[in-house]
């Protein structure tokens, strides 16, 4: 399904004109084609895609994300079907390209999402309209993200075990673009298990938490790591350990591409300022 960066179209049979009939696997490709546009030619989406919800509240499921219905999306007859290498089974989407063309993308970080949009667009006939989000994108990471030195922070995604994203995952390059530094060590499991002891290391400024795919809530899931927490002056910012700056994102803003690449760098950026603030 493509080496990691790649945008990759198409798997299956080419496609010889702009498609009309669309399948989306993947949220943010469903947000991303409404924002093209592009929300009349939708046929199908998962149970997941639900934004924007007055687009697509009359477009036929087709099951989840890792679970889709292919006979169903076949049952559409799509000219074409958006998927995401991170999002979908390899084994689904060779079975849909044996007779759809299929456009997978898999961006390592935001540097990659501009030639996501612009294949999006090509793809849908909405060249010009991509193209101005692929430049928003580009304007974005030409800026530096502020003055100030790379936050080590951590961006956790589950508790129980304690799960935070590593260096090689989208997420980590978008926060590295907006002033973080991820101080987790490279390795093969993109989102590794995480210790207390690195956690609550002493090098550690920030820690994010994510409201998926786990449901975080601060401060209460704080109390989880042993160790005192106070309230920084609002219900929204927590302080861990006396020095560990804590947060609750929305974890679309951070990891949604190409449709919320743009709007992830922004909002870090602004969050960055804000510790530093602080």
């Amino acid at each position: 399904m493509g080496k990691p960066g790649s945008v990759v179209f198409p798997l299956g049979p080419p496609l010889a004109a702009p498609a009309r009939r669309v399948v989306s696997l993947v949220p943010s490709l469903t947000e991303a084609l409404c924002q093209l546009d592009a929300a009349q030619l939708l046929r199908g989406r998962t149970r997941y895609c639900v934004a924007p919800a007055a687009q697509v509240a009359g477009v036929a499921t087709v099951g989840g994300t890792k679970d889709p219905d292919l006979a169903g999306i076949l049952s559409l007859a799509p000219d074409l079907v958006l998927a995401a290498k991170e999002e979908n089974r390899k084994q689904d989407i060779q079975q849909l390209a044996v007779q759809v063309p299929v456009l997978v993308v898999d961006p390592a970080g935001p540097a990659e999402v501009p030639a996501v949009w612009r294949a999006l667009g090509a793809a849908v006939g909405r060249p010009a309209a991509a193209d101005a989000r692929a430049a928003e994108v580009e304007a974005l990471l030409a800026a530096p993200p502020g003055p100030w030195a790379p936050l080590p922070c951590l961006y956790f995604i589950w508790q129980q075990p304690w799960m935070a994203a590593g260096p090689d995952t989208y997420v980590s390059r978008l926060l590295g673009q907006c002033g973080f530094a991820n101080p987790l060590p490279a390795q093969r499991r993109r989102y590794p298990v995480v210790t207390a002891e690195q956690a609550l290391g002493p090098e550690i400024g920030a820690h994010l938490y994510s409201d998926e795919p786990f449901p975080f809530h601060l401060p209460e899931h704080l109390a989880g790591w042993g160790v005192e927490f106070t309230t920084q002056g609002n219900r929204e910012g927590w302080v861990l350990a006396r020095r560990i700056r804590c947060r609750l994102v929305c974890g679309a803003t951070f990891t949604w591409y190409p449709s919320r690449t743009a709007e992830g760098l922004r909002r870090g950026r602004a969050l960055r300022a804000e510790l530093e603030s602080r």
